[in-house]
């Protein structure tokens, strides 16, 4: 039917802006750990002897650099986390209509497959949500 179709399709859409959002997290996470290992050899060189100013400069430049990337991927994580919010309230309508509708009853693997939609914005959400914290 025409509602399953559409359901279908904003579930396909779901998985591959949460593969999307996977992603971002990935990347954010590893520019995370880049400026941990920058400070770390920064504090690193204090302790160890005085560096010359000029390699100073280029070690706060990289800093700001990976933070700045971090800052854009936070934003467009946070970005993709509403999109996936939206998400959610549209299948949650479609999921109410759906269990009211005997024909619909009968495609239990739909249900099964919207039962991990709904786990997996759960997981989304506590991700969202820690970052914020």
């Amino acid at each position: 039917s025409q509602l399953m179709q559409k359901f279908l399709a904003k579930e396909e859409k779901f998985f591959v802006q949460y593969r999307y959002l996977d992603a971002l997290n990935s990347d954010a996470t590893h520019i995370q750990d880049r400026i941990k290992k920058i400070n770390q050899r920064a504090a690193d060189m204090q302790v160890a002897a005085p560096v010359d100013d000029a390699e100073v400069l280029r070690l706060k430049d990289k800093i700001a650099d990976a933070d700045e990337e971090a800052e854009e991927y936070e934003a467009r994580t946070r970005e993709a986390a509403d999109v996936l919010m939206e998400i959610t309230r549209v299948l949650k309508r479609i999921h109410m209509r759906t269990e009211k509708s005997n024909l619909l009853k009968e495609f239990r693997p739909a249900r099964r497959r919207w039962e991990l939609v709904r786990q997996n914005l759960k997981l989304i959400k506590g991700m969202s949500q820690k970052k914020d914290g």
